[in-house]
């Protein structure tokens, strides 16, 4: 309990630098944007009494303080997003170095996302992805398999699940867990056809997904965790 305490704590310290971090760029842009910014203070306000709450707060359960402060972080990343929409245009600042995600990269809770539109087979997708640090997109929930299909509802993509170690015991790339996840099988699969089928892609119907041999070649996207998230994160 107490290791767990004191992680916590150091996630809480990270989490203090980054508020610090979205008030410094406020400071330095009020003079172009004061009127623009004036809801977004209010948050990182809000921000920062959570922060003191959990500094001195010492009754809180372990799993409450994991909970709460997992959806601070995931406020903070929004609150960043919009100051550096806002002050985009405003100031030289709000430069793609300062942007939750790379440039070219789609910026989602914690989350970048990258949509490549250039058919490869699963390994060559793998290992683009892994030269920009990222992975072949890990799907967690609902809420991120219907962001996906909205992106590009009529193309195959390549996602990083596979069961190319053993036959049919599917991993995630990340490391996640498969057993835990929810999954969006297309009816009849997976089948490993002719027993080749070992790499995932999402399909065209409905965005549900289907087992195809890996050298199949189809567009992929690349996830990785949010910058300002690669030091705060919570697994």
């Amino acid at each position: 309990m107490k290791k767990e305490q004191k992680r916590l704590n150091e996630k809480v310290i990270k989490y203090d630098l980054l508020v610090k971090k979205l008030q410094d760029a406020i400071e330095k842009d009020r003079g172009n944007v004061f009127s623009k910014l004036s809801d977004y203070e209010s948050n990182i306000a809000d921000l920062i009494k959570n922060s003191s709450h959990f500094k001195n707060s010492t009754q809180m359960t372990v799993e409450q303080s994991q909970k709460e402060i997992t959806d601070l972080l995931k406020k903070s990343i929004e609150a960043w997003a919009a100051l550096q929409t806002t002050c985009a245009n405003t100031t030289e600042s709000s430069g793609s170095s300062d942007s939750p995600c790379d440039a070219n990269w789609l910026a989602v809770n914690e989350s970048c996302y990258y949509f490549v539109l250039k058919p490869k087979d699963w390994y060559s997708s793998k290992k683009f992805c892994a030269n920009r640090k990222a992975t072949l997109v890990v799907i967690n929930g609902e809420e991120e398999q219907e962001f996906i299909t909205k992106q590009h509802s009529s193309k195959y993509f390549w996602i990083g699940l596979s069961d190319t170690e053993e036959e049919g015991e599917f991993k995630w790339e990340d490391g996640t867990n498969f057993t835990t996840t929810t999954t969006f099988w297309r009816t009849g699969q997976p089948d490993d056809y002719n027993d080749n089928e070992d790499c995932i892609a999402r399909d065209t119907e409905k965005g549900t997904w289907n087992d195809v041999p890996c050298n199949s070649k189809y567009f992929f996207i690349c996830e990785k965790t949010s910058l300002l998230l690669d030091d705060i994160n919570m697994q």
